[in-house]
């Protein structure tokens, strides 16, 4: 068969693309029309498949004010400043306003559903990948159509876009228009095309990208400017590079410099986010080539997985064996010497995997990781999502894919001398699409979108938002709480905050990134704190007022799933014990949990879906205070809240804060120190539940990020640490007290220090992400210590076995000891011996669990005969100062919370907290300071329950009620609550005692005859409860059923006692007790919680014991776990130089805080207000202004962010007014005493910013008319008349370079090192070396007597170099990384597991990559042989007669579309027509 009947049998779907010339064959179909209705039809599927996702709901995809108001964002991002989060610089916002925020404004316009408007969104960006990259493979000769389309579904439907199509499509969308970027580039590197119009038209699809990010949008650059690199010199490649950069400029000028402006002033939340090792720990080689090195794919399932189809592609086995067979397969066709471009595509695939794989910090990494993360951490931060560069490995992937059909039938037909065989191509193309099919699975089993899809904001909302807009005269700051890592609700996950695009006035809230500045971060992220643990007070209202929040949004109807404790119930708890504080305001149904379920597990009590609350005498948004009642306070910006708790400051005294301007002029007597600022871990994204417990100085940071804490530079001179007394150090293997502990569990009261502290009721713990087994503990001693009657008690845990067996490893050896199941101290035998050293190691446990991952181990106590360790916090400062605060429980969070219907108790409610148990201070005083007189006082809470319950008994009348056990220690769960008539108080016995009691003395004798018993849950009562009643020498028994009736046999007595039995796995909570005849107990009794001097908690100063009292706080405080005031009753000495204080409250307190003052403290000061402005003109973004009059030095105090870019003046004054810090955040100026007349605030940047867009558009405009402008206005785009082209048209074709053959090894051995280290330098240099000797002339000795074999490598050579070995190689990389996850998975604790599966998961995979990545390389030096990839071989074109062999011999848009066009340096169809036998050097390496 000739290859012209060849062409003729072929079907049209197989041919390439046919030329517009060529007619349609007599009653054939019109392979063009053909064509394009393919191309359609793939473009309807794709946009049905984007109406599929969710229909009818809004998912969050990038902002949710492009769906809800557009038009409003836009005039928003007019301006720099925005009023939220309390004065903050909003984030590229200006990077919508075009094209995004325009298409989005119209069709909302024009009325399109909001849902409808996002899906049609992401069709656009589907459609424009899809032909983007069928047009690119098409004008490189690159495949047949329906390859081609294969290629371009490959890229729209690629991992990373079905990773975060439905929830950041902006972060890919210039992902997916580079192809479009690209083509105009490839064309205008041919003769034929003006370089001018064609870099313009490349430049003109960049604008098109947005400037929404722009670190993906420079991220896709990359591949066109390699492009272009890999042209061979000449003046068409110079034209096109110096056209297509100005282009760039021009089309990217309104963006980049605002971005510049921008980052001169914006609070970076850069080191606060993600890091680096988080973002490269998965770009391991096969997860960049199989397109999965986006890290949140990986994030674990916690209800709500984040990106439903990125997880199942990261993280299903079956599907790793199949993506990276996909990746094989693209790989096998970039490798053949027949490609199209392949210098161009190969080049852009190593340096997508070079960059991506830069920072992988898993198995097998190269030895410059270590720098790259530290850069991504720094000075490259934006990039540090290296998952942006994809495209880069994507593209060459996918054409890859497009041709492999092409050139293995090419392949065979050059083997066994045939015309090239098309039902061979067919079949391959047939089974690569069948494979990438398959990759589509998880888009019809998990979907696209993530969960939490809605119709629309629901109407609550908006009346709540109105609500608030109709008092904006009044108005100031509106904060949201609890705080929330984003935007996620009952009714849907918008993932931004509904008040964005509601609310036009200021208003904030604590979520995952700290906005605004590092100082209102800090104390967002501590009032947080309180009123997620319920912590309510009155320097809480004070600091809301201080800071102008003048309303409070409670958003009940967040989400409850990772709230991180952060209950309604809590919240609400919290304001209602905060005086000042009311609600005015309720909005939407009543929203909570109602299931079936005992009291002390109803942690989501039922309240309508938003409440407002007000803060009564809020600060207004500007005004004055005097200068001269200035503060200085060391610490951090959540001093003032712990300063207001004490009551030290008060109303708005101004605040300067460490070492902020100014400080160092503020008296001694106006100094005050705090420990607020301390040397610790914050993880900020876990919202709450996120603090380390206090580092010692030299203390190494559990996890390497950019910034382990916020911190200002003027904060960190004055930062507190811990110093260990009687020991050198302790460290464990894990500690819930550290940063790595999950947030569900991180306490910082169970650091490894808790186990030293003498006190049973603190432990330390290990993380439950390691499992108990192998977990340690370790102490060093400060001398060697004889360890004969060493001790050691053993935390029991519900739900985690006990360990059985340890090892106590000392300096003298080790040993194993067994383990008694108890939680009494246990003396154990250690090796003989002083020692400097001793580890503890779990070896056993009691019982094997289910899963011992989740599993913990606790050691309450370490004793050593004749060793009293103990911890400090050092806390620096000025010497001279008159004030010092400690404060103490941090992190705390009680073990019970008022609900709207009962008080819960429950364990997992409580948060032990850092120093609650025991606060020591150290701290250094002048001579001065320490000779004038001090006292100490301070807060603890009771937190004994049989102390509340004498107290309550003390205060009032019978019966007096005493309970055998409670569930925490807390009053609130105390017996006393069952015997008023207070339905909320409810009686938790401890869930470990069989029989739990009350003890009730009736204070006379009295007739019973029936107990009624009421339950708070009745409906949670399945099993009926045996009840036992004692008293006068009388015993009755009877059962409770859930109606809570006992009746029997009268009898009299004076006292009872009412055992309960507990049924087997039912809870047992007692609402109220009914007797006859017996009134209840008053719940919240009247009187004083004061007690007589040396009652008090425990206060040694220097090792002096100082005698102490409690002198505030009520009956009503102690019994609803309130602080109480504590003060020292007998004299103190502290001394020059060193002084240390301890406060320890015993079992009966939890310490709050201690307050050190001198004669003249700051608490007595006169309050200080701040005035308002005597007239308000203006109040804008941009510039605002007002009148004032002061008679004295002032301070004008704006309730927002300081930021350098705002400047005020005074009228008639020479210059700017002096800017001041307050408070670690706050903006203020000098007033000069006497001024009056009108200031103006200008935020300078603005006008810089408005310039930046106006000239930016202009560019953007030019940049359009000169690429779509008639041609002959640009050099050498005169349209061409006659048949030669002219001018700039008429220059060569910038073909594709090459690289020389020496320069392989050195590049391979480079790159292998760049992304393996030695072992991958080693093996890429070894499969170099290897391919070079297989492919060296045999001699002729040898040649003789093996003809037809010319290379060393004989027959073994092709099939070496060919496509499959690549495709091996993947293949088997994938499948050990699927069997590695599926032991990972599913066998997490199995032997094989242990043995194998890290292994299989890690450098495994990563080696067998390698190979697959050699012979890419090598293909760099393998020039191809100019013939059309689908051309029939030689032979056959010489047995043909020497007819053309092309089989696109329809026209220049053949087989291999424009590649077949004869250029120079390209090869062209020249060498088709050379009728010689394949060459035997072809096969060579």
């Amino acid at each position: 068969m000739t290859s012209t009947e060849s062409t003729a049998r072929r079907e049209p779907e197989d041919s390439s693309t046919p030329s517009s010339t060529s007619p349609a064959p007599p009653g054939g179909l019109d392979e063009r029309l053909l064509t394009r209705l393919k191309l359609v039809t793939v473009c309807l599927l794709l946009g049905a498949l984007t109406a599929s996702i969710d229909p009818g709901g809004i998912v969050g995809d990038t902002k949710l004010d492009l769906t809800a108001d557009p038009l409003g964002f836009l005039e928003r991002a007019l301006h720099m400043w925005d009023a939220s989060y309390f004065g903050q610089i909003q984030n590229q916002a200006f990077g919508y306003f075009f094209p995004n925020g325009p298409f989005h404004l119209l069709f909302d316009l024009l009325g399109m559903p909001d849902w409808l408007i996002q899906r049609l969104w992401m069709a656009v960006l589907l459609i424009a990948a899809f032909t983007g990259v069928y047009k690119v493979a098409e004008a490189l000769g690159i495949g047949t159509v329906n390859t081609r389309i294969l290629a371009g579904t490959a890229y729209a439907l690629a991992p990373r876009v079905l990773t975060l199509l439905s929830y950041n499509s902006a972060e890919l969308q210039p992902m997916l228009l580079m192809p479009w970027i690209l083509l105009p580039l490839v064309l205008g590197a041919r003769r034929g095309h003006p370089p001018a119009r064609m870099a313009l038209l490349s430049g003109l699809a960049f604008l098109l990208c947005g400037g929404t990010n722009a670190a993906s949008e420079l991220a896709v650059l990359v591949v066109p400017g390699l492009y272009l690199l890999t042209r061979e010199n000449g003046p068409r490649k110079w034209r096109l590079i110096a056209w297509w950069a100005c282009a760039l400029v021009l089309a990217s000028f309104w963006y980049i410099v605002p971005l510049l402006v921008m980052s001169r002033y914006v609070f970076s939340f850069m080191p606060y986010t993600e890091h680096a090792a988080v973002t490269t720990g998965i770009t391991s080689l096969l997860n960049t080539l199989r397109g999965t090195s986006n890290w949140m794919g990986f994030l674990p399932d916690q209800g709500n997985t984040a990106l439903p189809s990125g997880a199942e592609l990261s993280l299903t086995p079956w599907l790793i064996a199949v993506t990276a067979l996909v990746a094989g397969l693209g790989l096998a066709g970039l490798v053949n010497r027949r490609t199209p471009e392949r210098l161009f595509l190969t080049v852009s695939l190593l340096t997508g995997t070079a960059i991506i794989v830069a920072g992988f910090t898993g198995d097998l990494t190269g030895p410059f990781a270590e720098t790259v993360r530290t850069l991504f951490d720094g000075a490259l931060s934006p990039f540090r999502n290296v998952h942006k560069f994809d495209a880069l490995v994507r593209l060459p992937l996918v054409l890859g894919l497009a041709h492999l059909p092409v050139v293995v039938a090419r392949d065979r037909a050059d083997r066994h001398g045939v015309p090239v065989p098309g039902r061979l191509r067919r079949a391959v193309a047939g089974g690569v699409s069948a494979v990438f099919l398959v990759t589509l699975v998880p888009i019809s089993t998990v979907g696209i979108a993530p969960a939490g899809s809605f119709v629309k904001i629901p109407d609550y909302w908006y009346e709540a938002t109105d609500w608030l807009e109709e008092r904006s005269g009044e108005r100031g700051m509106t904060m949201a709480l609890p705080g929330s890592a984003r935007g996620e609700y009952v009714w849907g996950r918008p993932m931004d905050e509904p008040m964005q695009p509601l609310l036009e006035g200021a208003w904030t809230n604590h979520q995952i990134v700290p906005w605004g500045s590092a100082g209102v971060s800090r104390i967002n992220h501590a009032i947080d704190q309180r009123v997620s643990s319920g912590r309510g007070s009155a320097g809480l209202t004070a600091t809301f007022a201080r800071m102008g929040v003048t309303h409070l949004l409670v958003r009940n109807d967040l989400q409850r799933v990772g709230n991180g404790g952060g209950w309604p119930a809590r919240v609400h708890q919290a304001l209602r014990n905060s005086p000042g504080i009311t609600p005015v305001a309720e909005f939407g149904p009543v929203i909570g949990s109602l299931e079936h379920q005992s009291a002390s597990q109803w942690f989501d009590q039922p309240y309508q879906a938003l409440t407002v609350y007000e803060v009564e005498g809020a600060a207004p948004t500007v005004g004055t205070v005097p200068a001269d009642e200035v503060l200085r306070v060391t610490g951090g910006p959540e001093s003032v809240l712990h300063l207001a708790e004490q009551g030290v400051v008060g109303g708005d005294r101004p605040i300067l804060l460490g070492d902020d301007p100014g400080a160092e002029r503020v008296a001694a007597g106006d100094t005050v120190v705090t420990d607020t600022a301390r040397r610790r871990e914050v993880v900020y994204p876990d919202v709450r539940r996120n603090v380390s417990a206090t580092l010692t100085e030299d203390e190494e940071f559990e996890r390497d990020v950019p910034a382990p804490d916020i911190l200002d530079p003027a904060w960190r001179n004055h930062l507190a640490h811990a110093e260990d007394i009687g020991i050198a150090s302790v460290r464990a293997s894990s500690s819930e007290g550290g940063a790595d502990a999950s947030p569900t569990d991180r306490d910082p009261g169970h650091a490894p220090h808790a186990a030293f502290d003498d006190d049973l009721t603190t432990s330390w713990r290990s993380s439950a992400f390691t499992g108990a087994l192998g977990e340690w503990i370790e102490v060093e001693f400060d001398e060697p210590q004889d360890l004969t009657g060493l001790s050691i008690a053993f935390e029991q845990m519900a739900g985690d076995p006990p360990p059985s067996r340890i090892t106590l490893v000392t300096d003298n050896g080790e040993v194993q000891v067994p383990v008694a199941e108890t939680e009494e101290p246990q003396e154990l035998v250690a090796p003989p011996g002083p020692t400097t050293e001793l580890r503890v190691r779990v070896d056993e446990l009691a019982w094997e669990p289910e899963y011992r991952f989740g599993t913990r181990v606790g050691i309450a106590s370490i004793s050593v005969p004749g060793l009293d360790p103990a911890r400090t916090l050092r806390v620096p400062g000025p010497a001279d100062t008159g004030t010092l605060l400690f404060t103490g429980s941090t992190g705390t969070a009680p073990g019970c919370m008022e609900g709207s219907h009962v008080w819960v108790c429950n364990p997992d409610l409580q948060v032990q907290g850092e120093d609650a148990s025991r606060l020591d201070r150290t701290f250094e005083l002048s001579a001065d300071s320490s000779a004038a007189p001090h006292t100490v006082s301070g807060q603890v809470v009771l937190t004994d329950p049989r102390e509340a319950e004498n107290a309550a008994n003390r205060a009032g009348p019978p019966p007096y009620v005493t309970s055998s056990s409670t569930v925490v220690q807390h009053p609130a769960a105390m017996g006393r609550g069952a015997l008023d008539d207070d339905e909320s108080t409810v009686w938790y016995p401890d869930p470990e005692e069989k029989n739990p009691w009350l003890d009730i003395e009736l204070g006379a004798p009295a007739p019973i005859g029936h107990l009624d018993v009421d339950f708070p849950r009745a409906d949670s009562v399945l099993r009926p409860i045996r009840v036992t009643v004692e008293g006068g020498g009388t015993v009755r028994e009877g059962w409770l059923d859930g109606s809570g009736r006992m009746d029997f046999t009268e009898f009299t007595a004076r006292s009872l006692r009412v055992t309960f039995e507990r049924p087997e796995g039912q809870s047992l909570e007692i609402g109220t007790i009914t007797l006859p005849g017996v009134d209840p107990v008053d719940p919240l009794p009247e009187g004083e919680a004061s007690t007589p001097c040396g009652l008090g908690p425990t206060l040694r100063v220097n090792g002096q014991r100082v005698e102490t009292r409690i002198s505030g706080g009520s009956l009503a405080d102690q019994l609803t776990g309130r602080p109480l005031r504590y003060e020292s009753c007998t004299g103190l000495e502290l001394a020059e130089g060193g002084n240390r204080i301890v406060v320890d409250p015993g079992n009966r307190y939890a310490v709050r805080s201690a307050l050190v003052e001198s004669t003249d403290p700051v608490a007595d000061r006169p309050e200080v207000t701040m005035a308002g402005v005597e007239a308000l003109h203006e109040w804008g973004p941009g510039e605002r202004s007002f009148d004032v009059d002061v008679d004295e030095d002032s301070l004008l105090v704006v309730n927002e962010n300081f930021n350098e870019g705002w400047e005020a003046r005074l009228e008639g004054a020479d210059g700017p007014l002096e800017p001041l810090r307050l408070e670690g955040w706050k903006q203020a100026w000098v007033l000069p005493e006497g001024s009056a007349g009108t200031v103006t605030l200008t935020y300078a940047p603005d006008a810089v910013y408005h310039r930046a867009l106006a000239v930016g558009a202009g560019l953007a405009v030019l940049l359009v008319v000169l690429a779509l402008w008639p041609g002959r206005l640009l050099p050498g785009g005169a349209p061409s008349r006659t048949p030669p082209p002219r001018g700039a048209r008429a220059l060569p074709d910038a073909g594709p370079g090459w690289l020389g053959r020496r320069a392989l090894l050195p590049l391979g051995l480079a790159y292998g090192v760049w992304v393996a280290g030695a072992v991958g330098a080693s093996l890429v240099g070894l499969i170099l070396l290897c391919m070079w000797w297989l492919g060296r002339r045999a001699p002729r000795s040898l040649r003789h007597a093996r003809p037809g074999l010319p290379s060393m490598g004989g027959r073994l050579l092709p099939h070496l170099a060919g496509p499959w070995p690549v495709v091996a190689s993947l293949g088997l990389a994938g499948l050990t990384m699927a069997v590695g996850t599926y032991l990972a998975l599913y066998m997490p604790f199995h032997d094989v597991t242990e043995m194998l599966g890290s292994a299989l998961r890690g450098w495994i995979p990563q080696l067998l990559c390698l190979p697959a990545l050699a012979r890419l390389v090598l293909s760099l030096g393998q020039r191809g042989d100019g013939e059309p990839a689908d051309a029939d071989p030689p032979s056959v074109r010489a047995r043909a007669g020497g007819a053309p062999a092309a089989h696109a011999s329809a026209g220049a848009d053949g087989a291999s579309g424009g590649a077949a066009r004869a250029r120079p340096g390209s090869g062209g169809p020249s060498r088709g027509d050379d009728l010689r036998e394949s060459d035997p050097e072809e096969v060579r390496t």
